[in-house]
């Protein structure tokens, strides 16, 4: 998140387990990944620890990804109140590779969400395929992706239904001078309007530590996000 939405695009480590399930078949051996990002202009917190494995020719991931705003309600120039809401999530996924460029995978989230009190429960699915070219394997120079996101039950506050956010993702990322990464995403809401278009850049120094920041563009305005990773399992 911390590339602005649009970190999809580069995913070979264990932060696709969020963007693109595929592309956590990318990964050479055992690495998780910690992150925290913040949104300017008041948005959400959020906090990611992820990790992946390989076994036989399948990649097995796992994750923890929570969410967390709070606001004060104004009135008359004073604060009369705070809603706080939260978003948790447990993500399982499943990655292998087809051959030499492309990836593909699959995951299933339990996800719970909490507002003013009240709280709910949901099941969905993602799944997701890369296509990649030159590079290293789990560092191809470009790549290009496709996902779908949160197929399944809504979350019920109360008597109120409400979907998740099922979404169509594409993708492309590109490697430039080492350490830096380009990417652009563009998600598209499934039953509902608001195309969002996300641009972002990453820094991968040699040791456990990578800078994100980016911008993303919905509903006519702009929102600069930033985060900082911890990775376990060497570099990428």
């Amino acid at each position: 998140r911390g590339a602005g939405g649009a970190y999809s695009a580069l995913s070979s480590d264990p932060l696709a387990v969020y963007y693109n399930v595929a592309g956590i078949a990318g990964l050479t051996g055992p690495r998780g990944t910690l992150e925290f990002a913040t949104e300017a202009r008041g948005g959400p917190s959020r906090l990611l620890v992820v990790g992946g494995v390989p076994v036989g020719p399948w990649t097995i991931g796992a994750g923890y990804r929570g969410s967390f705003l709070s606001f004060d309600f104004v009135k008359n120039g004073k604060t009369d109140g705070t809603l706080s809401s939260s978003e948790t999530a447990v993500h399982l996924t499943a990655a292998r590779r087809l051959g030499r460029l492309l990836r593909a995978g699959a995951a299933m989230s339990i996800q719970h969400g909490s507002i003013a009190g009240y709280s709910a429960t949901a099941v969905a699915f993602d799944a997701g395929l890369i296509l990649s070219f030159g590079g290293a394997v789990d560092r191809p120079r470009f790549s290009i992706g496709a996902a779908i996101q949160n197929i399944g039950s809504s979350l019920t506050f109360g008597t109120a239904p409400e979907s998740l956010p099922r979404a169509l993702r594409a993708n492309l990322g590109f490697s430039l001078a080492k350490p830096l990464a380009l990417s652009y995403a563009v998600r598209v809401p499934l039953g509902e309007p608001g195309v969002q278009h996300a641009i972002g850049l990453e820094a991968l120094p040699n040791g456990p530590v990578s800078i994100r920041g980016g911008v993303t563009l919905r509903g006519g305005r702009a929102y600069v996000s930033f985060g900082a990773g911890f990775r376990y399992g060497g570099a990428v």
